[in-house]
């Protein structure tokens, strides 16, 4: 029965691959990540129109947080909220003491404010409707403003290591449509645009007067649509999160391991080979620590980057500690380097 040892040899095949990549998954050092949002922002302040956007604002920010981190295979989103997510069998890793990070993204403020900017003008383009000759024209144009603030905290110690504030803005597409502020050239607009433009805006300045001051002394209000309010809206804070992950990502830590011993330097220093290069964030000078996870006792050391490519480095043993040099050991093939800190790989997105 040929075909029968053929079928049986192949199912061995398929569970010898199987086995070998769940064993292989479980052996990558991971992350895990809790995520915890907050909203500090005031709901009563909130330009009626951008309602739906704010009640999903956090939705938003979530659901992008996971597209961006889902590429970096070594962080895992357990959690958001202390809502545990159910982490598939494929995808589980063995995790350490010290792995569990909490990441606390809270949106500060976001929402749709106008920046003054001058309009000069020629002695041809006067503004005829004026009530007296100018030579420029102070003009509102509307921006949507936001900060998010984000905090990674290492949950084995409770300790900040890492905590910024992502203020972002973006001028909205007006179309050259504008009003004419009705307190400075009154009964100059006709009445159902001073209904359906003007009123809006005067009504979120009284709930706002602060944000709004601007306002009072501009001769033009750009106006806005209000659909594209709320598409560049969703798209700015989807870019706000994407902004802050390679920072994210520079600030948890980073696991590779010792390829080979290299010799030694020409300051008779051993040197050592890792599996991690500047694709991963590793750089020239970088100090790496070398632990051993199995031991009551894991740093062995530290690791100084002296040549690095795009897949491996070549570091020096910078440090042995006492422990170790008491017992006549030294760094080993296959020890645990870990990287705690690195500039982020990527740079911010370039906004209009």
């Amino acid at each position: 029965m040929a075909w029968v040892r053929y079928a049986a040899g192949l199912w061995a095949l398929l569970f010898v691959g199987l086995s070998a990549s769940l064993t292989s998954a479980q052996d990558v050092e991971s992350i895990l990540l809790t995520v915890r949002l907050g909203d500090d922002r005031n709901p009563e302040a909130q330009w009626p129109h951008l309602g739906s956007f704010h009640r999903h604002a956090l939705d938003i920010v979530y659901e992008s947080l996971s597209a961006e981190i889902r590429p970096l295979k070594r962080i895992v989103i357990n959690s958001r909220n202390h809502s545990t997510a159910r982490v598939p069998p494929w995808r589980k890793t063995r995790v350490r003491s010290g792995e569990t990070f909490a990441l606390y993204l809270t949106l500060r403020r976001f929402g749709k404010l106008f920046r003054n900017r001058s309009l000069y003008h020629t002695r041809q383009d006067l503004a005829a409707t004026a009530q007296e000759p100018m030579s420029y024209e102070m003009m509102s144009l509307p921006v949507l403003s936001g900060a998010l603030e984000a905090r990674l905290v290492n949950l084995k110690n409770e300790k900040t290591t890492w905590s910024a504030l992502h203020d972002s803005s973006v001028l909205l597409p007006h179309h050259e449509n504008f009003i004419y502020n009705p307190e400075k050239y009154p009964g100059l607009m006709p009445q159902d645009i001073i209904r359906d433009y003007a009123v809006p805006i005067l009504r979120m300045r009284s709930l706002r007067p602060s944000a709004l001051r601007m306002l009072a002394v501009a001769d033009r209000w750009y106006i806005s649509d209000e659909a594209e309010d709320r598409t560049e809206a969703v798209e700015m804070l989807k870019g706000m999160v994407a902004d802050l992950v390679p920072e994210i990502d520079a600030h948890l830590p980073l696991y590779g391991s010792v390829d080979s011993l290299a010799g030694r330097d020409k300051k008779d220093r051993p040197l050592v080979r890792i599996n991690l290069g500047y694709k991963d964030g590793i750089h020239k000078k970088a100090r790496l620590d070398v632990l051993r996870p199995e031991m009551p006792d894991p740093k062995i050391g530290q690791v100084e980057v002296l040549s690095v490519d795009s897949t491996s480095a070549i570091g020096y043993l910078r440090k042995l500690e006492r422990t170790v040099r008491k017992r006549g050991d030294t760094v080993h093939i296959g020890d645990q380097i870990v990287s705690r800190k690195r500039p982020p790989t990527q740079a911010k997105r370039n906004r209009p």
